[in-house]
Order: C-alpha cells, then sequence, then structure tokens
C-alpha cells in the first residue's frame, strides 16, 4: 500500500498521504516553479560545425523590486490543511491543499504598480549560448534557471532553446553527412583533372580521375558535421561529392568539326 500511495503522489506531484501500519503520512509539499520559456533559433551550417557562440535576447518574468511576502496564517506556511475525522476504523487524517496561499505556504502583502498580481514583472535580457557542435534541426538546448522567475521565492524556469538550421546553397546536410555538387567539363571528365573544393573548414583539392562519368560519387572523410556528445574528442561525418558532366550549350564553328568527326568514333559511343 505504501509504494502504491506513493507512486501517485510522483505523478501528481502534488501533496499526497502514504498509508503505514501506524496511519497515514504527508510527503514533502513542491514548491512553486516559474514557467519555462521556449524560444527558436536560426543557426548555419557553419555555427554548427564550429560550436560558435551566440549572445540572444529573451523576455522573462521577474521579481519586482519591493514585493513583500508574509507566511500564510492558513497553513502556517506549510501549503497544506490537515483535517482529521472519526470513522469506524478510527480517526482518518486527510490532507488537502491550502485555499488561501493556493499551496504555495506564503502570500505577497505588497505588489508594486507596475508588477501583476504575482509580483512579477517583465524584463529583456541578453543571454550568451554556446550552440552544441553538430546539433541536428530542431534540435533542444536547455538552460536550467533562465526561464520566468518564480513568485513567492520559488525556483526560476528553465529555457529551452531549440534550433532552427538555415538551408545552405552549397551543401545539403544528411545526418552528420554532407552532399554537393561539383560540376566538370567534358575534357576534364575524359583526361581527368585537380578541382578546388569548397568545405566547411576551408578550399581543399580532390583529383578527378580520367574517364569520370557524370552522376560518379566521391567521398571525403571526416569532411562533414561533427558528432555531438564525444567530449574532447569529436568524430565527423563525410563529404560526399556528387559529380556532373556540364555541355556547353553553344560551340564554334572549329569545335563543331571536331565533334562532328569524333562522334561517330567508337570510343565515344555510350556504353550502360
Amino acid at each position: 500500500m505504501d509504494d502504491i500511495f506513493s507512486n501517485f503522489g510522483d505523478i501528481f506531484s502534488d501533496e499526497f498521504e502514504s498509508f503505514t501500519e501506524f496511519g497515514f503520512k504527508k510527503k514533502k509539499v513542491n514548491r512553486f516553479k516559474g514557467s519555462n520559456l521556449k524560444i527558436k533559433i536560426k543557426v548555419s551550417l557553419e555555427d554548427i560545425y564550429y560550436g560558435r557562440n551566440k549572445t540572444i535576447k529573451i523576455k522573462r518574468m521577474k521579481v519586482a523590486p519591493g514585493v513583500n511576502f508574509k507566511t500564510c496564517v492558513n497553513c502556517n506556511g506549510t501549503g497544506v490543511v490537515t483535517n482529521i475525522t472519526n470513522t469506524f476504523l478510527g480517526k482518518m487524517q486527510t490532507t488537502i491543499q491550502c485555499s488561501f496561499c493556493k499551496g504555495i505556504g506564503r502570500i505577497i502583502t505588497n505588489v508594486p504598480y507596475n508588477a501583476n498580481k504575482q509580483g512579477l514583472i517583465s524584463v529583456i535580457e541578453l543571454v550568451q549560448i554556446t550552440i552544441p557542435k553538430g546539433v541536428n534541426d530542431n534540435g533542444i538546448f536547455k538552460i536550467p534557471g533562465k526561464g520566468n522567475e518564480a513568485p513567492f521565492g520559488g525556483k526560476n524556469g528553465d529555457l529551452i532553446i531549440v534550433f532552427k538550421e538555415i538551408p545552405h546553397k552549397l551543401f545539403k546536410r544528411e545526418g552528420n553527412d554532407l552532399h554537393t555538387k561539383l560540376y566538370i567539363s567534358i575534357p576534364e571528365a575524359i583526361l581527368g583533372s585537380r578541382k578546388k573544393i569548397k568545405t566547411l573548414s576551408g578550399f581543399i583539392k580532390v583529383n578527378i580521375p580520367k574517364g569520370t562519368q557524370s552522376g560518379k560519387k566521391l567521398l571525403l572523410k571526416g569532411k562533414g558535421l561533427p558528432y555531438n556528445g564525444y567530449g574532447y574528442g569529436y568524430s565527423y561525418g563525410n563529404l560526399i561529392i556528387h559529380i556532373y558532366l556540364w555541355t556547353p550549350i553553344k560551340i564554334n564553328k572549329e569545335q563543331k568539326i571536331y565533334f562532328e568527326k569524333i562522334k561517330k568514333n567508337k570510343n565515344f559511343v555510350p556504353k550502360n
């Protein structure tokens, strides 16, 4: 029975009683907590890659200067009122939330003119955060105690930050891997070449093999986004380069003669 009533108390997070061989006993009253704040922040792939610092502006509720409280006389600051009734089993003790202070145990006595009924005012604050490396789109980050303050001296709420990823011009994200396109010319595809590629950490050069077909993929290991949660070291995803063959729309007379000459050559006939 004691375990059953204890579980109910955990579910409702309120004043509850558990039965023992000596009668009922009270659990500790939960103190009032301020509400959480939720805010969305737009971040780029570069922000996610480097784990950059950002300053954000939030509007939160704080206890106004000059607010005064006193202990509730109805419950003596416990937040609950205990009643004892006689039953055929003997005396039964029941405990309910105090109707005067709503279970908080304190009553506000002085409210400044610019505060609400709970003695709170709205303020704007700047908060410094560090974007977690490798955070996912719609990833959540919590800063304890930076939500709305609780009236009557309770515990502050938390600041919940949701990260919204800004679409990138060059890269498409898939987990911690990145995909990008690279267009090459017909001579580069036939003869091979060395191309300069942009990554999130800077430019690098990659080799295009001879006879590269359109649609070929090149894999650059460790050039993707970091995996978050690896302590002091980070493991990184990959960068996948998708090769596309660029065909000129207009060519001059000399080029046309050349391609007319070679297009019937067996070496230039496509093979599936």
